[in-house]
């Protein structure tokens, strides 16, 4: 193969067919008067393949942007066949309507004594949190007030 070096001493490139072996070893330099010694350069122009076949922007560019288009189609929808898990309001396995029933639960529990180990409260905070920002607030029931002159 052909590969590019460059002497460390005058900078000057040259070519030489060399086996693949061979081209991380040391050179002698070309230029008569240097003397000095020339290391492989990598060069990725001097690539000498050729991409042939179907899906190569080389072979067909349409097919290549069908391809394209067919796996973005594909990894939408497996986002949107994902099955996510969802909580559900709980507390030692035993359904509440809300976080903060199950929140309320474990204080009960933790005052009841009924374990020597209180358990961590504190982990339902962010559940109540959100579910308190997730529920609309009720719309309160406005009064109007019909003023007479009689």
């Amino acid at each position: 193969m052909i590969y590019e070096f460059q002497c460390q001493t005058c900078r000057v490139k040259t070519d030489l067919q060399l086996r693949v072996a061979q081209r991380n070893d040391p050179q002698p330099c070309k230029v008569e008067d240097c003397g000095g010694e020339a290391v492989y350069r990598f060069n990725p122009k001097n690539t000498a393949f050729v991409l042939k076949g179907f899906g190569w922007p080389s072979h067909d560019a349409r097919a290549s942007k069908t391809m394209k288009k067919r796996q973005a189609r594909a990894k939408k929808k497996a986002r949107e066949n994902v099955l996510r898990p969802t909580l559900q309001p709980n507390f030692a396995g035993q359904s509440t309507e809300t976080w903060a029933d199950a929140q309320d639960a474990a204080h009960q529990h933790n005052a009841a004594k009924v374990s020597e180990t209180p358990l961590d409260v504190s982990s339902y905070d962010g559940f109540v949190e959100a579910e308190r920002i997730s529920k609309p607030k009720p719309k309160s029931k406005a009064t109007t007030v019909v003023a007479s002159t009689a």
